[in-house]
């Protein structure tokens, strides 16, 4: 990437790039998950995790990956993320059942903002690194966020 004079990347992803969500647990919604994560958007997340792969072997170069949840349309929420170093927010996971939509999406419009917070220095993430982000629900206890 030096001889383009690229020194930072910074990405944005989907949550379970890692394992396409072989995990889920809970029941009849996290059976649908688990079907859609992998047959409908799996060929995607294979994607993603191969760009993160390469990422991860490249030298002289300094990257961040987000990764966000489901993305929905509409006004900014203006609602406090928390992060961690993952790429999904597991405590929102095992806490939210996944027919609560809420829990497991974010607004375009914030995840953008918080790019933007992120290049302009006003969010410090750890380089090298899988950042998972969620909204804090007001359930949420202060360990999700890990960063």
């Amino acid at each position: 990437m030096t001889e383009r004079d690229v020194f930072n990347i910074l990405a944005l992803m989907s949550w379970y790039t890692d394992d396409k969500g072989s995990e889920i647990k809970g029941g009849l919604s996290g059976c649908g998950a688990r079907f859609f994560l992998r047959h409908m958007i799996g060929h995607v997340l294979d994607d993603m995790n191969a760009a993160v792969e390469v990422l991860e072997k490249s030298e002289n170069i300094h990257w961040n990956t987000i990764h966000a949840p489901g993305l929905r349309k509409g006004n900014r929420l203006d609602k406090e993320i928390i992060s961690n170093s993952s790429d999904r927010v597991q405590a929102i996971i095992d806490k939210y059942p996944f027919y609560k939509t809420r829990y497991h999406t974010m607004r375009f419009a914030d995840v953008a903002c918080y790019l933007l917070d992120v290049i302009e220095n006003k969010v410090n993430l750890p380089e090298n690194r899988k950042i998972a982000i969620s909204y804090k629900h007001s359930l949420a206890e202060p360990e999700f966020n890990t960063l």
